[in-house]
């Protein structure tokens, strides 16, 4: 499980993951489309990831401004995994057993 921590309002750092299959090599992602998935109480937010390196599964998402507007990203523990769709019609989820968290803080101004 990685965890993963940024402040609600900020656009930095990165997601960034290796995507890895149930025998723990690397997903190859050409000519597929990711999805990230967020989850918490009941609510699920799913923002469309850019693939870095297909060959060895690496992708991120970018934070951006629009991300934090409204309440849809509320402060709090998120659980959090990558949906691979293949060019083949096929779908596999990453991690492929249980969530990566993604902990959002409070911004003080």
């Amino acid at each position: 499980m990685m965890i993963h921590r940024i402040r609600r309002g900020d656009t930095l750092p990165t997601l960034r993951a290796t995507l890895t299959g149930q025998d723990g090599a690397a997903i190859n992602l050409e000519n597929s489309t990711v999805e990230l998935h967020l989850a918490r109480a009941g609510r699920v937010v799913v923002r469309e990831a850019v693939i870095l390196d297909a060959a060895k599964g690496i992708v991120h998402y970018e934070w951006s401004t629009a991300d934090w507007e409204g309440e849809e990203l509320s402060v709090g523990s998120w659980r959090l995994e990558w949906q691979v769709s293949l060019d083949t019609g096929d779908v596999i989820t990453s991690p492929p057993t249980g969530h990566d968290v993604l902990e959002i803080g409070e911004d003080l101004a």
